[in-house]
């Protein structure tokens, strides 16, 4: 409850109202028009929350079209105690550039908390995966994935080539799991189900409302860092280009 507050007293401070996690409705995914979305869309990862002994949150929108963002929850309980769903479906977060040789589109997922084994964890966390194409101005037949990257704990793991047992055609599998010691990371999934259950919709950074963008670029999630806000995302696509 204090850090409820304290999350709620900062936003009055940044004029950001903060709403309870289970009533941030998330965007609606657009149809995919330019080259920039059918990329997006064709090479989107499909998040797997790993429901073994210490099970995380299912993924959360963040924040709604009135800039209004998540209280998250404060640690306790069980590890998805509290987030085992999400009630109006979760959001996956999709910023593209063109960095260096390749295109890069980093997908972005929010959790409420991330609780481990014991304990221990934050209020809020932000993960992100990184797929790098060749090019986002060739057509379909000629794009391929180059590397694919998952955060973990501050840096990303990555693969170039990927292994293709992680692939559900052209969408990589990325689990987001603890091994009970350490808070939660993501990683590639070699062993996954097929298809993306539950499908997460997704919003580009340049379809997000202005209110919205504000909040992302300016509330304090405290540990969770915002991956694709203007501050980071650079910085991170440079931690995970390989």
């Amino acid at each position: 409850m204090k850090l409820f507050l304290a999350a709620l007293f900062a936003s009055f401070a940044q004029g950001t109202t903060v709403i309870p996690h289970t009533s941030v409705i998330p965007f609606p995914e657009e149809p995919a028009v330019t080259n920039v979305q059918i990329a997006a869309a064709r090479f989107k990862p499909y998040m797997n929350v790993i429901q073994n002994a210490y099970p995380g949150c299912a993924v959360f929108p963040a924040v709604d079209a009135a800039g209004d963002v998540s209280g998250g929850l404060k640690l306790g309980g069980a590890t998805n105690g509290d987030c085992a769903t999400a009630p109006y479906g979760g959001q996956v977060y999709v910023r593209s550039t063109q960095y260096l040789d390749r295109w890069a589109i980093m997908y972005s997922w929010f959790w409420p908390k991330d609780q481990e084994e014991f304990g221990a964890g934050h209020r809020y966390d932000w993960e992100s995966a990184v797929v790098f194409i060749n090019s986002v101005n060739v057509t379909s037949a000629d794009q391929y994935i180059i590397e694919v990257a998952a955060s973990a704990h501050g840096k990303y793991r990555t693969y170039n080539p990927p292994n293709p047992d992680i692939f559900d055609g052209l969408h990589p599998h990325i689990k987001y799991y603890t091994d009970g010691i350490l808070d939660h990371s993501l990683d590639t999934y070699d062993n996954p189900p097929l298809g993306e259950s539950p499908v997460l919709p997704i919003i580009h950074w340049d379809q997000l409302t202005a209110a919205a963008q504000s909040t992302l670029q300016n509330f304090d999630f405290g540990s969770a860092n915002v991956p694709m806000k203007d501050a980071n995302f650079l910085n991170n696509l440079a931690l995970a280009y390989a």
